[in-house]
């Protein structure tokens, strides 16, 4: 497969994705409470106290399985705009002050194609950590869209995402399995 291929491949890989990332939560969200009527986990009252683990699951799983399906799509997003990345021009980038109450994130200028931009994105895949204050930093921007860019490429941020949407689904099951023991 050539450059080209791989590239033309990934940016319709993203297209989808990006897509899924809106429509899959929904549809999920639908599902689960189709299925959910039909196997009867939704009989009875609310004020009852949860005897079965499926509604207790199903009931559950109507916020934490579309919450789940969003992670596992961001996830896989990410890790094809990681891939993409590689691909992508690197341009001088500056670090800015950190802000009160930022988080992990780190500000940073750059410009491309005579324009200046402004990102707070620091990677699709692992984490970056910078010193406090201005430095010079690479900066890969995707030359179709220069709002997007990546410091630290890999997937490491990707798998996290990946993996928290696989222990939301978990967690639905084993919180409604908790509940119907505990009601008991």
């Amino acid at each position: 497969m050539s450059q080209d291929d791989e590239r033309a491949g990934l940016r319709s890989q993203e297209a989808i994705l990006r897509v899924a990332r809106i429509v899959g939560p929904i549809v999920v969200l639908i599902v689960t409470a189709i299925a959910g009527a039909r196997l009867g986990a939704f009989d009875r009252s609310l004020s009852a106290p949860v005897t079965s683990p499926l509604a207790a699951i199903f009931f559950l799983g109507l916020s934490l399985f579309p919450f789940g399906t969003f992670l596992i799509l961001q996830g896989l997003l990410a890790r094809v705009l990681a891939r993409q990345s590689k691909y992508w021009p690197a341009v001088k980038g500056h670090t800015l002050p950190r802000r009160p109450f930022q988080g992990l994130s780190h500000r940073f200028w750059y410009a491309f194609d005579g324009k200046r931009f402004e990102g707070r994105s620091i990677h699709f895949g692992r984490s970056a950590f910078y010193a406090p204050g201005e430095m010079e930093i690479d900066v890969y921007v995707d030359p179709q869209n220069p709002d997007v860019t990546v410091i630290a490429g890999g997937d490491d941020v990707a798998r996290r995402f990946v993996g928290l949407g696989v222990l939301t689904f978990a967690a639905a099951i084993v919180l409604g399995a908790l509940l119907v023991w505990l009601s008991s």
